[in-house]
């Protein structure tokens, strides 16, 4: 069995260079992130963004405000992309704005015969069920006179 010695300051040294190697060792190597359908329309489902990666299929934890269900109603979300990989590190953020869906209108009893009674008109959606408000000449009051 060989005997030598190694001066304290070298062994301290070598260990040094070590620990800085084994870090080097694992490091994550950045990859990046591009996000994509951030600018659905309504349609009263959920409206995940999409995050493809390069290298390709790195696995991406996408949250939309904080939170890591994606968003329905319409409305502007912050979306943050990270990525989880033990060899690769890389994050990206975007604007995911779900735009309110066009609906129609269709208003009804337009005319009628005067009788001195109240004459409101009607309306119509289509989705159905939204909320109309009607004014007549600007005022919410439905017309009793004629003309």
């Amino acid at each position: 069995m060989n005997n030598t010695r190694i001066p304290a300051r070298s062994f301290f040294a070598m260990i040094s260079t070590l620990a800085l190697l084994s870090h080097a060792a694992w490091a994550k190597s950045p990859a990046e992130i591009s996000l994509s359908g951030l600018n659905p329309i309504y349609d009263a489902s959920p409206k995940a963004v999409e995050a493809l990666t390069n290298p390709p299929e790195l696995t991406v934890h996408l949250t939309y405000n904080d939170l890591s269900t994606a968003p329905t109603s319409a409305g502007s979300y912050e979306v943050v992309a990270s990525i989880d990989d033990a060899d690769y590190e890389g994050t990206v953020s975007g604007t995911l704005v779900i735009s309110k869906a066009a609906a129609t209108v269709v208003l009804g009893d337009l005319t009628a015969t005067y009788n001195g009674s109240t004459m409101a008109a009607s309306a119509s959606t289509d989705p159905v069920g939204l909320t109309v408000t009607l004014t007549y000449d600007g005022l919410a009051t439905a017309p009793t006179d004629a003309g």
